[in-house]
């Protein structure tokens, strides 16, 4: 059962089936105030769940709980949702995790944390990596990943932790959504880019293997989207839907380059053709031009791509702090994986076409 399952489970006032296992039963008596102290050890799964509920109920109190246990992945994952709650404005104390003394000899155990930008016009993003290492200092790896072409980059270094911070203040200065992402989606994203890179018959960059270890692997089999379970789904107007593509970080997606180019080629095509009879019947030329580009925009491939980029934007502006907008991106990846999805009825869609075109081409082109 995923998290988005076990959350929904946990969240419902129906009593839990019977033969659930006992962290399951812990775990609702926990979140309903039954249980005083958190239950360990837990699952990922479960603890995600589990934090899930307690955002949504907005109980501070609960996660601060959660999030002062000894147990570094449960705390981790509290303090996730604490932030999540103090991003919507919600007073929310920070907590410092229990930890366990070490004799003095023994080398630190590295701690690890994984960040994630938005994707850029050509479906490239950044994902970063920062650790302690065992002998104390701090790491930082940056894997640039493409939708289309798998790892493309990697930049490591290590230095002082205000190298990292730096960084993100960058991110910052430019309006531009960076935000802390679960470590295991993250790593999954390198994963099946390096993956992609393969199939491609690519070369990783450069010092790839040694920061594919310093990671460390994803666990087995497919792991749901984070922004299906942390994202809910907003109501989105045409108006919202166009004004996706304005946010920050998303104001240069577009068509792909090769459906532009034929999309060129054919208006091109179309202004020196002698084959039309009259202006009117050559505007509906160029219209169905518009529309086929749009259509190939999503063909294939090609909707999953936008359906996943959506979905990553939605995860990181809901973590960065901006509800709203996390929901507007959910709610168009919702349309776009739906079975009913049509490209040229669809607001956001057409948009990515229709930026490119003069103004009085795009009113040609317009439906209804």
């Amino acid at each position: 059962m995923n998290p988005k399952e076990l959350a929904h489970l946990l969240g419902a006032d129906a009593p839990l089936p019977h033969g659930s296992p006992r962290p399951l039963h812990d775990a609702r008596a926990f979140l309903v105030g039954e249980l005083a102290t958190p239950p360990s050890p837990l699952a990922v799964d479960l603890v995600a769940a589990l934090v899930a509920c307690l955002v949504e109920r907005r109980d501070a109190d609960r996660l601060g709980l959660l999030a002062g246990v000894a147990d570094r992945a449960i705390a981790k994952e509290a303090r996730r949702g604490l932030h999540q709650l103090r991003a919507r404005g919600i007073a929310a104390h920070r907590v410092t995790p229990a930890t366990t003394a070490l004799p003095s000899s023994l080398p630190v155990e590295p701690e690890l944390e994984a960040w994630s930008g938005i994707a850029d016009a050509r479906g490239e993003r950044m994902v970063s990596f920062a650790r302690t290492t065992p002998d104390g200092g701090f790491e930082q790896l940056h894997f640039t990943i493409s939708d289309e072409q798998g790892v493309v980059d990697l930049v490591t270094g290590r230095g002082p932790r205000r190298a990292f911070r730096e960084l993100r203040r960058r991110f910052d200065a430019a309006s531009v959504p960076f935000a802390e992402t679960p470590l295991d989606f993250a790593r999954a994203d390198v994963a099946r880019a390096y993956a992609l890179t393969l199939a491609l018959g690519r070369a990783a960059p450069q010092g790839f293997a040694f920061a594919r270890s310093a990671i460390g692997d994803p666990p087995p089999g497919d792991l749901p989207h984070p922004a299906l379970v942390e994202v809910p789904s907003m109501t989105l107007t045409a108006e919202a839907a166009i004004g996706l593509q304005e946010l920050p970080g998303l104001s240069g997606w577009m068509a792909p380059r090769e459906v532009i180019t034929a999309l060129g080629r054919r208006l091109e095509e179309v202004g020196k053709s002698t084959l039309f009879v009259d202006e009117p019947q050559r505007a509906r030329a160029r219209v169905e031009a518009v529309e086929q580009a749009i259509v190939e925009t999503f063909a294939g491939e090609r909707r999953a791509r936008w359906q996943t980029r959506l979905l990553d934007a939605a995860l990181v502006y809901m973590r960065a702090g901006h509800e709203d907008d996390a929901g507007h991106l959910r709610a168009q990846a919702d349309r776009v994986a739906d079975a009913t999805f049509a490209p040229v009825a669809d607001p956001f869609a057409r948009r990515l076409i229709e930026k490119l075109l003069p103004a009085d081409a795009v009113a040609a082109a317009t439906v209804g």
